[in-house]
Order: C-alpha cells, then sequence, then structure tokens
C-alpha cells in the first residue's frame, strides 16, 4: 500500500501568505514571516495527524501501491513426453 500524502506546512503557510497578500496587498506583505521552523514541524505534525485520521474515518486510504523491484525469473521449458 502505498503512504498518505504528505501535507508540507511550509508550502502551506506560503500559499496561505499569498493569499492573504492578494486580498491585503502590501498591508500584509509580512503575513507569517515570523514563522519559526519549530512552528512549521508543530503545525506539519499536527495537520498529517488530522489528515490521516479523517481519511481513515472516510475510508479514503490510497488503495494502490508502486512497484519498487523487478526480478525475472526464467523457468525450465518443459520437457516433452
Amino acid at each position: 500500500m502505498t503512504e498518505l500524502p504528505h501535507i508540507d506546512a511550509e508550502r502551506l503557510i506560503d500559499d496561505l501568505a499569498d493569499q492573504v497578500f492578494d486580498e491585503a496587498g502590501e498591508f500584509a506583505e509580512n503575513y507569517l514571516d515570523d514563522v519559526t521552523e519549530e512552528q512549521i514541524k508543530e503545525l506539519e505534525q499536527k495537520l498529517n495527524a488530522v489528515f490521516a485520521e479523517w481519511s481513515s474515518a472516510h475510508c479514503l486510504d490510497p488503495d494502490f501501491g508502486t512497484i519498487v523491484r523487478v526480478e525475472t525469473v526464467k523457468y525450465p521449458e518443459p520437457e516433452e513426453a
């Protein structure tokens, strides 16, 4: 099975800051600029935990996978009777 997708909190924070800038312009230019790495990691952990719980509760976990190693196996030809 494939693991759940990972929520990237830093990318999310950048997107939120862009949304606010689009609405308020230069007044929102520094919004979320002071978020620390520790805060980003905390947010990421919490968001991924909530997403995993939500996904499981609604039976939305991935039901597919990826083949990571393929090996060719040759069988001997059957002998003729």
